[in-house]
Protein backbone atom coordinates (compact mmCIF):
# COMPACT_ATOMS: atom_id res chain seq x y z
CA UNK A 1 0.00 0.00 0.00
CA UNK A 2 0.92 3.67 -0.62
CA UNK A 3 2.79 5.79 2.23
CA UNK A 4 2.27 9.40 3.20
CA UNK A 5 5.04 10.71 0.68
CA UNK A 6 3.39 8.12 -2.68
CA UNK A 7 -0.11 10.46 -1.60
CA UNK A 8 1.68 13.76 -1.15
CA UNK A 9 3.95 12.94 -4.39
CA UNK A 10 0.42 12.17 -6.93
CA UNK A 11 -1.68 15.26 -4.96
CA UNK A 12 1.01 17.79 -5.69
CA UNK A 13 1.47 16.10 -9.42
CA UNK A 14 -1.99 16.97 -10.00
CA UNK A 15 -2.13 20.11 -7.67
CA UNK A 16 1.11 21.52 -10.26
CA UNK A 17 -0.57 20.46 -13.43
CA UNK A 18 -3.65 22.75 -12.61
CA UNK A 19 -1.43 25.38 -11.63
CA UNK A 20 0.95 25.00 -14.64
CA UNK A 21 -2.13 25.13 -16.63
CA UNK A 22 -3.57 28.20 -14.82
CA UNK A 23 -0.35 30.16 -15.28
CA UNK A 24 -0.41 29.21 -19.02
CA UNK A 25 -3.75 30.44 -19.47
CA UNK A 26 -2.73 33.53 -19.68
CA UNK A 27 -0.90 33.33 -23.22
CA UNK A 28 -4.18 31.74 -24.96
CA UNK A 29 -6.89 34.59 -25.97
CA UNK A 30 -7.73 32.72 -29.16
CA UNK A 31 -8.42 28.97 -30.54
CA UNK A 32 -5.66 29.87 -32.83
CA UNK A 33 -3.62 30.36 -29.62
CA UNK A 34 -4.76 27.06 -28.39
CA UNK A 35 -4.79 25.23 -31.51
CA UNK A 36 -1.62 26.08 -33.03
CA UNK A 37 0.32 27.95 -30.24
CA UNK A 38 0.09 31.13 -31.73
CA UNK A 39 2.06 30.39 -35.26
CA UNK A 40 4.99 30.33 -32.66
CA UNK A 41 5.91 27.19 -31.93
CA UNK A 42 8.51 25.04 -34.16
CA UNK A 43 7.58 22.22 -36.39
CA UNK A 44 9.88 20.23 -33.99
CA UNK A 45 8.08 21.49 -30.78
CA UNK A 46 4.68 20.34 -32.47
CA UNK A 47 6.17 17.25 -33.67
CA UNK A 48 6.74 16.20 -30.29
CA UNK A 49 3.52 17.81 -28.84
CA UNK A 50 1.85 15.00 -30.92
CA UNK A 51 4.24 12.03 -29.74
CA UNK A 52 3.22 13.65 -25.82
CA UNK A 53 -0.38 13.82 -26.97
CA UNK A 54 -0.32 10.11 -27.79
CA UNK A 55 0.55 9.19 -24.48
CA UNK A 56 -2.04 8.79 -22.03
CA UNK A 57 -3.85 6.43 -19.13
CA UNK A 58 -4.16 4.08 -21.20
CA UNK A 59 -0.86 3.07 -22.10
CA UNK A 60 0.35 3.38 -18.63
CA UNK A 61 -2.75 0.97 -17.57
CA UNK A 62 -3.09 -0.91 -20.44
CA UNK A 63 -0.50 -1.36 -22.08
CA UNK A 64 1.87 -1.70 -18.71
CA UNK A 65 -0.39 -4.62 -17.90
CA UNK A 66 -0.60 -6.16 -21.37
CA UNK A 67 3.32 -5.70 -21.26
CA UNK A 68 3.26 -7.46 -17.13
CA UNK A 69 1.14 -10.76 -19.14
CA UNK A 70 2.77 -11.17 -22.68
CA UNK A 71 6.02 -9.86 -22.32
CA UNK A 72 7.95 -6.49 -23.44
CA UNK A 73 6.81 -7.22 -27.15
CA UNK A 74 4.08 -5.37 -26.29
CA UNK A 75 5.97 -2.28 -26.64
CA UNK A 76 6.09 -2.80 -30.00
CA UNK A 77 2.64 -2.20 -30.49
CA UNK A 78 3.63 1.51 -30.00
CA UNK A 79 6.21 1.49 -31.82
CA UNK A 80 5.25 -0.12 -34.65
CA UNK A 81 1.89 1.41 -35.08
CA UNK A 82 2.12 4.82 -33.50
CA UNK A 83 5.98 5.79 -34.29
CA UNK A 84 5.60 5.90 -38.55
CA UNK A 85 2.22 7.91 -38.50
CA UNK A 86 3.57 10.53 -36.26
CA UNK A 87 6.71 11.03 -38.04
CA UNK A 88 4.40 11.29 -41.14
CA UNK A 89 2.45 13.63 -39.42
CA UNK A 90 5.11 15.62 -38.11
CA UNK A 91 7.12 16.04 -40.96
CA UNK A 92 4.55 15.71 -43.68
CA UNK A 93 0.83 16.75 -42.97
CA UNK A 94 1.59 19.22 -39.83
CA UNK A 95 3.59 21.50 -41.91
CA UNK A 96 0.88 21.60 -44.82
CA UNK A 97 -1.93 22.31 -42.35
CA UNK A 98 0.94 25.42 -40.75
CA UNK A 99 0.89 26.55 -44.50
CA UNK A 100 -2.88 26.34 -44.98
CA UNK A 101 -3.61 27.79 -41.40
CA UNK A 102 -5.52 24.49 -40.89
CA UNK A 103 -6.60 23.19 -37.11
CA UNK A 104 -8.37 19.91 -37.85
CA UNK A 105 -8.18 17.24 -40.14
CA UNK A 106 -12.34 17.42 -40.70
CA UNK A 107 -11.37 20.96 -41.75
CA UNK A 108 -9.22 19.99 -43.91
CA UNK A 109 -11.35 17.86 -45.64
CA UNK A 110 -13.76 20.43 -46.25
CA UNK A 111 -11.49 22.74 -48.06
CA UNK A 112 -10.56 19.92 -49.82
CA UNK A 113 -13.98 18.22 -50.98
CA UNK A 114 -16.79 19.80 -49.30
CA UNK A 115 -19.19 20.93 -46.33
CA UNK A 116 -20.57 17.65 -46.35
CA UNK A 117 -17.54 16.19 -46.05
CA UNK A 118 -15.64 17.90 -43.03
CA UNK A 119 -19.49 17.44 -40.84
CA UNK A 120 -19.17 13.87 -41.64
CA UNK A 121 -15.49 14.31 -40.48
CA UNK A 122 -16.75 15.85 -37.54
CA UNK A 123 -19.38 13.85 -36.59
CA UNK A 124 -17.29 10.81 -36.79
CA UNK A 125 -14.20 12.59 -34.59
CA UNK A 126 -17.13 13.49 -31.86
CA UNK A 127 -18.67 10.04 -31.68
CA UNK A 128 -14.78 8.78 -31.68
CA UNK A 129 -13.59 10.76 -28.97
CA UNK A 130 -16.86 10.50 -26.69
CA UNK A 131 -16.37 6.71 -26.44
CA UNK A 132 -12.08 7.29 -26.49
CA UNK A 133 -12.86 9.90 -23.41
CA UNK A 134 -15.01 7.06 -21.29
CA UNK A 135 -12.35 4.64 -21.79
CA UNK A 136 -9.46 7.53 -20.93
CA UNK A 137 -11.38 8.19 -17.61
CA UNK A 138 -12.10 5.02 -17.02
CA UNK A 139 -8.34 4.03 -17.51
CA UNK A 140 -7.22 6.79 -15.14
CA UNK A 141 -10.49 5.78 -12.96
CA UNK A 142 -8.64 2.30 -12.36
CA UNK A 143 -4.91 3.87 -12.02
CA UNK A 144 -6.12 6.21 -8.83
CA UNK A 145 -8.14 3.96 -7.68
CA UNK A 146 -5.52 1.06 -7.15
CA UNK A 147 -2.91 4.04 -6.46
CA UNK A 148 -4.96 6.38 -3.99
CA UNK A 149 -7.77 3.75 -2.63
CA UNK A 150 -10.11 6.17 -4.13
CA UNK A 151 -13.80 5.24 -5.35
CA UNK A 152 -13.99 4.91 -9.23
CA UNK A 153 -16.49 7.41 -9.30
CA UNK A 154 -14.73 9.65 -7.01
CA UNK A 155 -11.03 9.09 -9.66
CA UNK A 156 -13.66 10.25 -12.33
CA UNK A 157 -14.28 13.57 -11.13
CA UNK A 158 -10.91 14.14 -10.19
CA UNK A 159 -9.81 13.26 -13.85
CA UNK A 160 -12.20 15.15 -15.37
CA UNK A 161 -11.70 18.26 -13.36
CA UNK A 162 -8.21 18.25 -13.99
CA UNK A 163 -8.03 17.50 -17.51
CA UNK A 164 -11.04 20.33 -18.05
Amino acid sequence: MLTGIDYFIVIAYLIGILLLGYYFKRFVDTSEDYFLGGRSLPFWAIGMSIVVSDIGALDFVGVSGQAYRYGISVGNFDWIGSVPAMLLAAFIFIPYFWKGGMYTIPEYLGRRYNGYVRTAASLTWIIFFAVDLGVLFWASAVLLNVLMGWPIWISILVTASVVG
